[in-house]
């Protein structure tokens, strides 16, 4: 069995709080009638893509101590090994207050981001399993995008220097930054392609098939290309598949993942076991048990 990690260098999730009619804000004097979290299922859906693709996922992330639990009840049932580091609360999330009686909404956000140092310390325990034992690194999610658009470039940057692969589908600044630093494939819009690809003397008019075509001859061995809501093409330089599918990026990038840390040497074969995988599986409203029988070996 191929053995991927995932990695994302925070899970948030939205704190749902239910009041009565009376009132729809933190501070009015409604009662409360139910809580619930909702974790941000876009980096699950990378480590769920992977075990519905055949790998052995193991999940890294920073997170808060009241979405830890619910992160592994999400993960581990489905198979999914998690090497969580807790920060403290309040890093990052949202509150959203509804009313029973249709009225407004209040949201209510949080935004700060974890130390420099806790996320060194992910970093760090990502390279020591990856010493311990080698696997596909996938990268996934952002520290609020531009605020600090170099954690895939540096999570990268660790896995090509201990001779190993990634890939990374995140927001338009980490992926400007992490593909210059050697991954083997990206996950992008095609409208970001030229931007996230262009190189310092890259002519003005280059065309989208130079710019993949330099791209190849670099190091990059596989793009996937969202192309619209349901379509993606995946590209490799002896060619490209369309395909329809329901997937999220961060799905795509999990199943890529598996089948390329399965037979790195050969992308082309990755990119066409990936599309019969994606074009079987819809994950909308099926759960990972469900998608694994469906998306096969």
């Amino acid at each position: 069995m191929s053995r991927v990690i995932v990695t994302a260098p925070l899970i948030r999730a939205v704190r749902k709080v239910i009041v009565d009619g009376g009132g729809t804000g933190a501070d009015a004097p409604a009662r409360i009638l139910r809580e619930s979290l909702e974790l941000d299922e876009d980096a699950c859906a990378a480590a769920f893509g992977a075990r519905a693709a055949g790998a052995d996922v193991t999940f890294f992330a920073l997170c808060e101590a009241a979405v830890e639990k619910a992160l592994r009840a999400r993960l581990e049932p489905q198979g999914v090994a998690c090497r969580l580091r807790v920060v403290p609360a309040a890093s990052a999330g949202m509150t959203r207050f509804e009313s029973t009686d249709g009225a407004a909404r209040l949201v209510v956000s949080e935004s700060r981001l974890p130390e420099l140092a806790e996320i060194d310390r992910l970093q760090d325990d990502l390279a020591d399993d990856l010493l311990r034992a080698p696997a596909f690194v996938v990268v996934v999610g952002d520290l609020d995008g531009a605020k600090r658009p170099d954690y895939a470039e540096r999570v990268v940057g660790r896995v090509w220097g201990l001779g190993l692969k990634s890939l990374i589908a995140t927001s338009t600044p980490s992926l400007k930054q992490g593909y210059h630093t050697y991954p083997y494939g990206i996950v992008l819009r095609a409208q970001e392609l030229r931007s996230i690809c262009a190189m310092p003397r890259s002519p003005a008019d280059e065309t989208e098939a130079q710019t993949l075509e330099r791209s190849f001859s670099e190091s990059m061995r596989l793009f996937a290309i969202r192309t619209a809501t349901d379509a993606v093409t995946l590209v490799t330089a002896q060619g490209r598949i369309e395909l329809t599918t329901r997937a999220s990026d961060a799905w795509i990038a999990g199943v890529l993942g598996a089948f390329a840390a399965a037979d790195l040497a050969h992308p082309a074969e990755v990119a066409r076991r990936a599309a019969e995988s994606l074009s079987r599986v819809i994950p909308t409203g099926m759960t990972p048990v469900e998608l694994e029988r469906t998306a096969g070996k």
